[in-house]
């Protein structure tokens, strides 16, 4: 009894011993360095851009699905797992991930939260009175969400991704953040910033380059989404249909905002739609009043400089 009994625990003991060894070989062999911080970025183009910065560090994580609507994502236990556990988290801010304000309201937040609307505070666009349900729904609806969430409606352009002269402040913030999260990796933080803010202006003058003929043309779009694309590259910026996420215009409106573009002396002639915009309504009015419609996604994948080519690509096409 006794042989027996000793062999089963020498062999619970060389299984113990060989998880321990593939264990440590797994993370030997991954691109986590001993004691990088726990990233965590809201949404894929900011994933893409602080993972250019944590190169050969770690991998940020990423929160919201790609696929979702980010203004009215629901969490999941394990996305507020997530967050609690992250040390630093990189986000636009309210006006655009409303869930994880959300959630960060009473909750243990993580040692750095990066908010990139605070940090861009002077450039932010908050829109004009262009929109049919900016002056229709604004009353209604924003003084019921102050009073259920008491959490103040952001009214601003909330896709500073889309401008890489705003992402070389930002990321310049974010860089120095990881420093201080992570300072045995500082050095490395310090090399990544400087390779990504050379693409960045590269990406920068490759924007201004190939828009400037088309400077004194106007596109319109769903809702305020392309300011800072627009500043960017110096264009005429985009007429609206509606100001903010704060819900689908009815058909009767959205005829009304096509009609008042048609009147304009110098109106669009195309329509530029986003990833998340009810296709299904605009695209028929578009062609109703003339105009072409070109579709870009602007969340992308995991690469931030393809997702902006492709920006570029389509704002191009709306354009000429």
């Amino acid at each position: 009894m006794i042989k027996k009994y000793n062999s089963k625990i020498a062999a619970w003991l060389m299984l113990g011993i060989s998880v321990f060894v593939g264990m440590n070989n797994a993370v030997a062999s991954g691109s986590n360095t001993q004691g990088a911080p726990r990233v965590l970025a809201s949404i894929a183009p900011l994933q893409a851009l602080v993972g250019e910065l944590m190169q050969g560090i770690g991998e940020p994580e990423l929160l919201l699905p790609p696929n979702m609507d980010v203004h009215h994502y629901t969490f999941k236990p394990s996305d507020l797992s997530k967050l609690t556990a992250a040390q630093v988290l990189v986000w636009v801010g309210p006006g655009l991930e409303v869930p994880i304000a959300k959630a960060l309201k009473g909750r243990l937040k993580p040692a750095h939260s990066i908010e990139l609307a605070g940090l861009l505070t002077e450039h932010l666009y908050y829109g004009g009175d262009h929109s049919e349900e900016h002056k229709e729904h604004k009353e209604h609806k924003e003084h019921e969400e102050h009073k259920e969430h008491e959490e103040p409606t952001a009214h601003y352009d909330p896709h500073v991704w889309l401008s890489p002269k705003l992402m070389l402040v930002a990321m310049q913030a974010v860089t120095e953040q990881l420093m201080q999260a992570d300072p045995n990796n500082a050095s490395q933080y310090q090399a990544n910033w400087q390779q990504l803010e050379t693409r960045l202006q590269a990406l920068g003058q490759d924007i201004d380059e190939q828009l400037a003929p088309l400077r004194k043309q106007r596109f319109l779009v769903y809702h305020d989404a392309l300011y800072y694309f627009a500043h960017q590259a110096q264009l005429l910026q985009p007429l609206a249909l509606q100001s903010g996420h704060d819900g689908q215009l009815s058909l009767s409106r959205l005829k009304k905002g096509f009609a008042k573009n048609a009147n304009e002396a110098d109106a669009a002639r195309c329509l530029l739609l986003f990833r998340n915009d009810p296709r299904a309504k605009l695209e028929p009015l578009a062609q109703g009043f003339g105009l072409s419609t070109q579709q870009v996604d602007q969340m992308g994948g995991d690469d931030y400089f393809l997702t902006m080519q492709a920006v570029l690509s389509g704002v191009k096409r709306c354009l000429q």
